[in-house]
């Protein structure tokens, strides 16, 4: 049963849009403050294809069940189900070689759907005017959190976070991060 809940999901839910948004993103999505700052469109999920290389994803997220174990997630590590949060934004805002970023899930009103989680992001990439950053640096453990969606607060592990996206029961989100100073 379970498993039907996850697939109507799927199907039924986001596409992590702004679209009532101000912002236009011609790529990504969600928000970043910066000493009070604000960055449009800094997000993108990534999942592990086939052939184990990371790639951006742009469909409808896979979001585990309420009535899943706590630790669900433990099961999950090379599954669909595990996403790596890429973080891009301009070279003179973001100048360091890692950040601390609360990261949660708000519904449109802003409100965060449950608590946000610390991720560090590692600069992966520089251009000669932007900068990107990876959740996990290498494909380990040792470097980096994955990140998982849940219809409830879920128990981190070392290597993973669950977001709560479920926002007084209604589902669809937007990532907004903080980076902590």
């Amino acid at each position: 049963m379970s498993k039907g809940i996850i697939i109507f999901l799927s199907i039924f839910l986001f596409s992590c849009s702004t679209e009532d948004e101000n912002a236009i993103c011609e790529r990504g999505f969600g928000y970043l403050y910066k000493n009070g700052k604000e960055f449009a469109c800094p997000f993108n999920l990534q999942i592990k294809t086939a052939n184990k290389v990371w790639i951006d994803y742009e469909g409808q997220v896979t979001v585990l069940d309420s009535t899943v174990g706590d630790y669900f997630p433990l099961k999950r590590r090379n599954s669909p189900y595990t996403y790596r949060v890429k973080m891009s934004g301009l070279k003179e805002y973001l100048t360091e070689e890692q950040y601390i970023v609360s990261l949660g899930a708000v519904y449109k009103n802003r409100k965060l759907c449950g608590e946000s989680k610390e991720f560090i992001f590692y600069k992966i990439s520089e251009k000669s005017d932007s900068v990107e950053y990876n959740s996990v640096l290498i494909d380990s453990i040792e470097h980096g959190r994955y990140l998982f969606f849940g219809l409830r607060e879920m128990p981190s592990y070392n290597w993973y976070h669950v977001l709560n996206v479920s926002c007084g029961g209604k589902i669809g989100f937007t990532l907004i991060g903080e980076i902590k100073e």
